[in-house]
């Protein structure tokens, strides 16, 4: 699977929940796939032509198969702990990075998983991530920042 870019109109449209007789599994083992094949630490179906509610996320880095949790129809419940801002990519904007705010914890329900806690780093993942599936991307997200270009001229 390729993962597409920005000018793809299914990342600006919210998804639909995965049909009971569609092949999940396939669909995540192609994700997987991708995941490991592009070093991406989180990656939704849309992102690659899917129009349906799965994302994956990685608990480690490198991305690993081992190390990949899919997330199937999966729904944000609540947040907890501060707002962080940080630096975020996204693979479908390829050498972009914004600056974004997140919470540092976030409960999320899926399907085959429940009712679950991630806590900083994997909650910043599955907040972008759940968005993809809710058709926002990263720019809508992003924080204005303001940087100073010193001039090292005659140095």
């Amino acid at each position: 699977m390729t993962i597409l870019p920005w000018t793809t109109a299914t990342l600006f449209a919210p998804l639909e929940p995965i049909p009971p007789d569609y092949d999940v599994d396939k669909l995540i083992a192609d994700l997987t796939h991708t995941m490991v094949a592009t070093g991406v630490v989180g990656i939704a179906a849309n992102q690659v032509g899917v129009p349906y509610r799965v994302c994956l996320l990685a608990t480690a880095y490198p991305t690993v198969p081992a190390a990949i949790i899919a997330l199937i129809n999966p729904e944000i419940l609540g947040y907890a702990g501060t707002l962080d801002l940080e630096a975020e990519g996204c693979a479908s904007f390829p050498d972009q990075w914004l600056t974004t705010l997140r919470h540092r914890e976030v409960y999320v329900r899926s399907v085959g998983r429940g009712r679950e806690w991630f806590g900083p780093g994997r909650a910043r993942i599955a907040q972008h991530e759940i968005d993809h599936l809710d058709g926002i991307t990263f720019h809508e997200r992003a924080r204005r920042v303001t940087y100073t270009h010193l001039s090292l001229e005659g140095s």
